[in-house]
């Protein structure tokens, strides 16, 4: 299990992942490991779904706030993200996530068909297109509960900021972005 000073160690820079082939301890996530945690510990029961997991990082994150409340965490990612799989098996947090080795437009049917309930959490960071961050959005942003939160990484990308800006102008949502490196935007439908 991930011990909590360990993750916090970890959220400040230490390599947990050491020794693990392809695991790479400098992320442009590390800026937000905390907040996502913080996340999913104010939902109880949270269903956390992360388009993008690359080396786990934030799948990380999501898990240990997922193993305090009996949350799940399932990853959608183009990559087999072996790096990923070892670092969750070496801390024991496979209970809590299911990966999905696919492209998110190819699966995005047989998640809306196996979710049987919303997400509250939903972090978009697979392809940095406009076309494909917009395709997460629009249709994944459907399987989220109403109070549910969006987030979006990368928005200092021009494509990323694209497919946000043209997300927002079609809905119905709040947005914030956080001006750390590569930045991220937290959305939230407006009721």
């Amino acid at each position: 299990m991930l011990e909590d000073k360990d993750f916090l160690d970890f959220c400040h820079g230490k390599n947990l992942g050491e020794g693990i082939e392809g695991y790479s301890n400098i992320t442009d996530m590390q800026n937000y490991l905390l907040l996502l945690y913080s996340f999913v510990i104010a939902t109880q029961n949270c269903q956390i779904l992360e388009i993008g997991t690359h080396d786990g990082t934030s799948t990380l994150a999501f898990l240990k706030g997922a193993s305090r409340i009996d949350g799940l965490v399932r990853s959608i990612d183009i990559d087999p993200c072996k790096p990923a799989h070892i670092l969750i098996e070496k801390y024991g947090m496979q209970q809590w996530w299911r990966f999905f080795h696919n492209d998110s437009k190819q699966i995005f049917d047989i998640m809306k068909a196996e979710v049987g309930q919303k997400f509250n959490i939903l972090l978009v960071d697979g392809d940095h297109t406009k076309t494909g961050a917009l395709f997460d959005l629009k249709n994944y942003s459907q399987l989220v509960v109403d109070s549910g939160l969006i987030l979006l990484h990368d928005t200092s990308m021009e494509d990323v900021k694209q497919a946000l800006a043209e997300f927002i102008k079609e809905t119905n949502y709040n947005n914030v972005t956080l001006p750390f490196p590569c930045s991220m935007t937290i959305l939230r439908r407006i009721y």
